[in-house]
């Protein structure tokens, strides 16, 4: 029998958002945690993705805090889920702690995610800074 890869498991855990299967993720994030794939990058971003999607943003930023590296779509996953999940305020201070702390460069998806959380917050000068 083959191991399940990278691919496989962030595969799993993108079709279990996608069908709202809370208790089968979180056994494929106990099972991710038990084979060593918590520190793939890759892996990681799905599992944020998956709690993200299902509105449970504490499981998905206990996920991104236990990262060691976080790449753009990392960062981009856990700002638009807390966007999505109307904590636009979470979103804007990440976006910061990512302009200041992580070595990577906005893209249009993550500028949309902020300006998507200026306008929530009524943040005027926020989203003309990004413009």
């Amino acid at each position: 029998h083959e191991k399940p890869n990278e691919f496989l498991l962030a595969s799993v855990m993108c079709a279990c958002a996608h069908i709202g299967m809370f208790e089968l993720g979180a056994q494929v994030h106990d099972f991710v945690v038990k084979s060593g794939f918590i520190d793939n990058v890759y892996v990681g971003t799905a599992m944020i993705d998956f709690y993200a999607k299902l509105g449970k943003m504490d499981d998905a930023m206990m996920v991104f805090d236990e990262l060691k590296e976080k790449s753009l779509v990392t960062w981009t996953t856990i700002i638009a889920g807390y966007c999505r999940t109307g904590r636009s305020d979470v979103s804007l201070e990440l976006f910061h702690k990512m302009m200041r702390d992580a070595n990577v460069v906005p893209d249009r998806y993550i500028v949309s995610s902020v300006l998507s959380a200026c306008s929530m917050l009524h943040y005027l000068r926020g989203g003309m800074q990004m413009h």
